[in-house]
């Protein structure tokens, strides 16, 4: 059985002098991933000097409005730097709005820039990691005290790298994402690996050639980032299908590497690729949805 696939933009692209411009190119990009097929559209947070955006809320409104069916979400929230109560309001008042297409994942982890970690450590909350995720938990579910009144509660999602941030996911029901983007995780054979993580992020470069690919992929040696996927679209999906059937996980979320401007055509291959082996036509473009906001469309 074939996995299904998301796509998960790391905020690690910044190129351009306009804002608008390269927000322009992920509207674009998150559009794509509708339009071939993707099951979601996830938004990291990192507080770096060189990211596009800080909090990840606001790109995520921007892109419910900017999109039709696609689910979107943050990918992942830094905890300890968000207030649990800001968070739930945030998320229920979005998930009213856009129901059954809001994503909420956190992680443990702080800003890996020493300088932003620095200028955050007044922001740090020093309460446990799972007692936040279950304070969390609740609220999302809380129809009386939080405000806004909604029933469409996002899904909750914790991503992490180890068997810590799986635990908490288990014990209080959460869904879970082991992220294999640095190459300081352990590799898939060694004996902390999570059991049966809902889905796994990967690092993925998706060329014309496997040689394209090769060449593209030595780019990234030199980064703290981890590429397991990488090749043709044909190797891409191999890789893609040998990931899932090794961690038993039912999606991979894909970062893509490079240039935004390249994503939609890789997003194409890869789709591409698993249409044939599910034997069936390409994706085509949503019929337009009338009712669709257009506040924010770029």
């Amino acid at each position: 059985m074939l996995p299904r696939i998301g796509v998960l933009d790391l905020n690690t692209h910044k190129s351009l002098d306009s804002a608008v411009e390269e927000f322009g190119e992920v509207v674009e990009c998150a559009r794509s991933a509708e339009l071939y097929g993707f099951d979601r559209y996830w938004v990291g947070q990192h507080y770096l000097p060189d990211d596009l955006w800080g909090d990840s809320i606001a790109p995520i409104a921007l892109l419910l409005a900017s999109t039709t069916s696609i689910r979107i979400g943050a990918g992942a929230i830094l905890l300890r730097q968000n207030s649990v109560v800001q968070l739930a309001s945030a998320f229920r008042f979005l998930g009213s709005i856009f129901p059954g297409r809001v994503d909420l994942a956190v992680a443990r982890a702080v800003p890996s820039h020493a300088a932003s970690r620095e200028r955050l450590e007044g922001e740090l909350i020093p309460s446990p990691f799972e007692q936040r995720c279950i304070w969390l938990k609740a609220l999302l579910a809380d129809f009386e005290s939080i405000a806004p009144w909604t029933h469409s509660v996002p899904d909750l999602w914790i991503v992490g790298s180890g068997t810590q941030s799986a635990d908490v996911a288990r014990k209080i029901g959460a869904r879970y994402v082991h992220s294999h983007l640095h190459r300081a995780v352990p590799s898939l054979d060694a004996g902390d690996w999570p059991p049966e993580p809902e889905a796994v992020a990967t690092f993925v470069i998706c060329e014309e050639s496997d040689a394209t690919a090769r060449d593209a992929e030595a780019e990234c040696r030199m980064s703290e980032w981890q590429v397991i996927v990488s090749g043709s679209p044909k190797t891409c999906v191999d890789q893609i299908c040998a990931l899932a059937e090794q961690t038993r996980a039912a999606e991979v979320l894909l970062a893509f590497a490079g240039r935004r401007t390249r994503w939609p055509v890789a997003m194409r291959r890869i789709s591409s690729e698993l249409a044939a082996r599910r034997s069936l036509a390409p994706p085509h473009s949503p019929d337009p949805d009338p009712t669709r906001s257009t506040y924010f469309k770029i």
